[in-house]
C-alpha cells in the first residue's frame, strides 16, 4: 500500500517471486504452526490463529514487495527489512498497538528458522524508530478513563430502547451484552434457551472467543429479564443470531446497526460496543464493594486480598485467564515502588565498573535457590533499578530506574559508554531472561 492506503499494483513477474516467497514460509509454518500456536487454547482458536498468522505474514510479504524488497525465501528476511517496514507503517498511520501486534507475529514466524533476534522483544518500537519522538509510541493497556457507555456520557437505556426500535434482535443482543459482559460474537453466536443455567450463564465452546467455557452469575432481576427476553426473541434452541446470514454477513449487519443507525463509534461517540463490556466489568466490581479505578476508586478502598478476589472473580466471568486484564476495562490499582529494593547481583562492566542490580519487591528462589519466573501481572509491579559504581568507591556514579534491557532503554544511564552499554545489556538479559522478562 501507499501513503494513502491504496494497494499498489505488482507485475506479474513479482507476483510469482511472492508467491515463492510464501511457498517458503509456508514449508516452515506446516511443521511448526499447529504445535505452536493456541496450544492449550481450544481447536477454535487454534484454527483462526493459524489461519490469522498466515494472513499477516502473507501481508508482511507484499508489503516488503511494495518496498522494493524482493526476497524469495523466508529464511532471507532481515533485521533492515524488518526496519524499513516498521518506519513505513508508523508513516502510513498504523496505530504503534497494531504495529506492536504485527511485529509479534513476525517475532514469533522468525523464531521458527532461528532468527530469534530479528525483532527486538522488548522496547520494539523505540529501537526499530529511533527518530520518532518516544511519547509517540507509546502503548498502554491499562484504562486511564472508563470506557463505559454511561461514563462517556451515553444514556444506555435511551441507547437500547433506540436499538430495540430499529431491530428487536439487535437490542436484544445488546441487552446480553450490558447484563453478561458478552462479546459480539457471543452476542451474535449464542442459543438463549441452551445457556441459560438457571442461576447462571453457560457459554460454551465456539461461541466463546478462543473457544474458553465460562460462566456468569445471574445475580439481580435486570440479568434474568435480559435473557428471558432473548429467549423470547430467539425462540427454543434457536440462535438469536440473524437467520439466513452467515457469521461474517452477520458481523456486518451488526457493526452496521451499531455505527451507522445507533451512533456508536469512536468517531461519533468516543465509544464503541465493547464499551458495554467495560459497563458490565464496572457494575460487577460496583456489586461485589470494589470501585474501579477509572470511576476514581482508590487503591487503598480495602485490603489488597480483598480487591485481588474481586478482580479475580470479575476477570473470571469475562472469560479471561490473566487478572491484569482487566485493567484494560477498569484501570489498575498497582503502582510501581520506587524504593531501590534488594540487591540481586552485581555484574561487572570493564574500566574497573560495577553494575548492581536491584529488584523491588525481590522475587522468591526455589530450593535450588533459584528465582521463581514471575507471572506478567507480578512484572508490571516490580521496580527494577541498576546502580554503576567504579573502582568500588563507596558513593555510586548513579542510580537508574529501568523498564527493558536493550541498548536504546539503557540510553539514559550515565557515565559509561556504549561499550559497557552493550555488555551491560547482555549480562542483563541473562540474568532476567530466566525470572520471564524477556520472551
Amino acid at each position: 500500500m501507499n501513503k494513502k492506503g491504496h494497494q499498489v499494483a505488482l507485475s506479474a513477474p513479482q507476483l510469482s517471486k511472492l508467491e515463492k516467497l510464501m511457498r517458503s514460509f509456508e514449508v516452515v509454518a506446516d511443521g511448526r504452526i499447529d504445535k505452536r500456536v493456541g496450544k492449550g487454547k481450544g481447536n477454535t482458536n487454534s484454527i483462526r490463529t493459524q489461519e490469522a498468522t498466515r494472513q499477516v505474514m502473507r501481508t508482511v510479504f507484499a508489503r516488503l514487495y511494495e518496498l522494493r524488497f524482493q526476497i524469495e525465501d523466508f529464511k532471507n528476511l532481515q533485521r533492515r527489512h524488518i526496519e524499513q517496514l516498521t518506519a513505513q507503517w508508523h508513516s502510513d498511520g498504523v496505530q504503534p498497538k497494531t504495529i506492536n501486534n504485527y511485529l509479534s507475529i513476525i517475532r514469533k514466524c522468525s523464531g521458527w528458522i532461528g532468527k530469534t533476534t530479528l525483532i527486538p522483544s522488548q522496547d520494539a518500537l523505540l529501537i526499530l524508530l529511533p527518530n520518532v519522538e518516544p511519547s509517540l509510541l507509546k502503548v498502554s493497556y491499562i484504562a486511564v478513563i472508563s470506557k463505559s457507555w454511561t461514563e462517556q456520557g451515553i444514556d444506555v437505556e435511551a441507547k437500547i430502547i433506540q436499538a430495540d426500535a430499529i431491530c428487536i434482535i439487535f437490542g436484544a443482543m445488546l441487552k446480553l451484552g450490558l447484563a453478561f459482559g458478552m462479546r459480539r460474537k457471543e452476542q451474535l453466536r449464542c442459543i438463549p434457551s441452551q445457556i441459560d443455567g438457571g442461576d447462571k450463564v453457560m457459554l460454551r465452546g465456539s461461541t466463546c472467543k478462543t473457544g474458553r467455557d465460562r460462566d456468569v452469575e445471574i445475580v439481580d432481576p435486570f440479568q434474568r429479564y435480559c435473557l428471558d427476553h432473548a429467549k423470547k426473541i430467539a425462540g427454543r434452541g434457536r440462535p438469536l443470531g440473524w437467520a439466513g446470514k452467515t457469521y461474517k454477513q452477520a458481523v456486518n449487519h451488526y457493526n452496521y446497526l451499531l455505527g451507522k443507525k445507533l451512533g456508536i463509534t469512536g468517531k461519533d461517540a468516543d465509544c464503541v460496543g465493547h464499551g458495554l463490556r467495560a459497563e458490565f466489568a464496572e457494575n460487577m466490581a460496583l456489586r461485589l464493594g470494589f470501585v474501579p479505578p477509572t470511576l476514581g476508586g482508590a487503591r487503598n478502598q480495602m485490603p489488597t486480598n480483598a480487591i485481588r478476589q474481586i478482580r479475580a472473580k470479575v476477570t473470571r466471568q469475562m472469560g479471561h485467564n490473566r487478572v491484569a486484564t482487566t485493567n484494560a476495562y477498569y484501570g489498575s490499582t498497582s503502582r510501581v515502588p520506587q524504593a531501590l529494593g534488594r540487591k540481586v547481583c552485581s555484574l561487572f562492566i570493564g574500566d574497573g565498573m560495577m553494575a548492581s542490580l536491584h529488584i523491588n519487591p525481590t522475587p522468591l528462589k526455589n530450593e535450588n535457590d533459584e528465582f521463581f519466573k514471575l507471572m506478567p501481572a507480578q512484572i508490571d509491579r516490580t521496580a527494577v533499578h541498576v546502580q554503576i559504581d567504579r573502582d568500588g568507591q563507596s558513593k555510586a556514579i548513579g542510580t537508574w530506574q529501568i523498564k527493558g534491557f536493550s541498548l536504546a532503554s539503557l540510553s539514559e544511564v550515565g557515565g559509561i559508554n556504549l561499550a559497557q552499554r552493550q555488555m551491560l545489556s547482555e549480562k542483563l538479559q541473562l540474568v532476567m531472561e530466566p525470572l520471564g522478562w524477556i520472551e
